[in-house]
């Protein structure tokens, strides 16, 4: 499948503690010996996995990826693992753990896989010297588009570079809005671009960042 993590197992490795603790028959073969698993997101092969651990408490997946750990929800139907569903889940639970995102008054909009969405109304705590958006403010907002977009995974991931090109001034009183889109991703590389408009349509700013996954999760589910 396209839209989703796959699990490939190969032969030869042993099982974690705990593993195979599922009655979910796509989790019946992992209670034999393993040899290696790989994680294949959006149809691409991530990293060699060590183990895959199930907590039959809760409905948590982890799956161990040397230093790289993805944690994945059930969906709600309960079957598959809902890549969409995931991310949004991710970003809103980013956000009501920051400080800044609230006290901008900044909104998610929408939130899938690899695409975030987010807006904020310009406030006069907001302008610049000459009475506009300080610039700041309209790369602030892009980041945390593109923040939500490179954990959306749930892989820990922070800027290793960004960039932003100014294109019109904004006034008190209009929204911005920030489409960010993952574009590129190779190992634990991404490049995400984003737009940042107007309310009206106009082009305000171009949004480029270059992220970085960590390891371990970005947030507990």
């Amino acid at each position: 499948r396209r839209h989703g993590p796959v699990v490939e197992v190969l032969t030869g490795a042993e099982t974690a503690p705990g593993a195979g603790e599922d009655h979910d028959a796509r989790f019946a073969e992992v209670r034999k010996s393993i040899a290696q698993l790989l994680v294949h997101f959006r149809g691409e092969a991530v990293e060699p996995v060590r183990a895959i651990e199930r907590d039959p408490r809760d409905r948590t997946v982890r799956l161990e990826v040397d230093g790289l750990v993805s944690h994945a929800r059930r969906s709600s139907e309960g079957e598959a693992v809902d890549a969409n569903e995931l991310a949004n889940h991710v970003a809103q639970r980013m956000l009501a753990k920051e400080g800044t995102g609230p006290a901008w008054g900044l909104t998610i909009e929408e939130v899938r896989e690899d695409y975030a969405r987010v807006s904020m109304l310009v406030r006069a705590d907001m302008l610049n010297g000459h009475g506009y958006a300080h610039g700041g403010m309209i790369f602030a907002l892009a980041d945390s588009a593109f923040a939500y977009v490179c954990n959306g995974a749930n892989h820990a991931s922070m800027a290793a570079q960004a960039s932003i090109v100014f294109l019109d001034k904004v006034r008190e009183g209009e929204t911005l809005v920030a489409e960010a889109q993952e574009v590129a991703r190779e190992g634990r590389a991404g490049v995400t671009r984003v737009a940042v408009r107007a309310g009206d349509g106009r082009r305000i700013a171009e949004f480029t960042g270059y992220s970085r996954t960590l390891g371990g999760p970005a947030v507990d589910i």
